[in-house]
């Protein structure tokens, strides 16, 4: 090969080491959580039965009876769900020898005030108030969480687009983006039952935030 020919080839290969250079990818990776408050639009309750009694077999009907009265009285509620939860019976040996069966019932509303009511009628008729929480439902949580990430996403864009002025490139496009949600948040509430025949508990709460959190890495260009 002639000297002119290895100069020329020469030439070439340092030409697109030049042009390869001039868009070469910058990569930058940035990460942005957001939060949105939101005020919890579920209650959910649980009440059980309990009884003790000399039999296994009085035990159990007793609670079943008691939590079948109290289903259907739910049912009969307009916006009540109704499940019900474990159920338990087993032998208690002192003061004496007896047996107690428990079960559980769960009541769901976004209607604070008829659950309440509810619970309420329910302690008169014997059954006891477990548990009292406020939650945000399937359907607003996944609502919030597509708003915090969208937040999260719009902030992202903007920390590459004025990272990428700052350095006088071009932002292009995101690689590698990873999304990740804070999960079903846990409100504080107060709850208070009480004894009194017929007297619904109370039950306040206050907003809770939902976060979720985006990381990518971002592809940076020459103008």
């Amino acid at each position: 090969m002639s000297l002119r020919n290895r100069t020329n080839l020469l030439l070439a290969a340092m030409l697109l080491l030049v042009v390869r250079a001039a868009h070469a990818d910058t990569l930058l990776t940035f990460e942005e959580t957001a939060s949105i408050s939101v005020h919890p639009d579920e209650l959910v309750a649980t009440v059980r039965s309990e009884i003790l009694s000399a039999s296994p077999a009085e035990a159990q009907t007793r609670v079943n009876e008691a939590i079948a009265a109290a289903s259907d009285r739910a049912h009969h509620v307009a916006g009540i769900e109704v499940a019900t939860g474990g159920y338990d019976v087993w032998r208690v040996s002192q003061p004496a020898d007896r047996w107690q069966a428990s079960q559980t019932l769960e009541l769901r509303s976004h209607d604070a005030a008829a659950l309440l009511d509810l619970v309420g009628k329910l302690q008169s008729q014997g059954l006891l108030l477990g548990a009292l929480n406020w939650r945000l439902s399937d359907a607003l949580m996944r609502q919030t969480e597509a708003r915090a990430r969208q937040t999260a996403l719009g902030a992202l864009r903007g920390r590459a687009e004025e990272a990428a002025l700052t350095l006088g490139l071009k932002f292009v496009e995101f690689r590698s983006i990873r999304m990740d949600s804070s999960g079903m948040p846990s409100p504080r509430m107060m709850a208070m039952p009480r004894a009194m025949a017929a007297s619904a508990p109370v039950a306040e709460t206050q907003d809770v935030d939902v976060s979720e959190t985006v990381a990518a890495e971002a592809v940076l260009q020459a103008r």
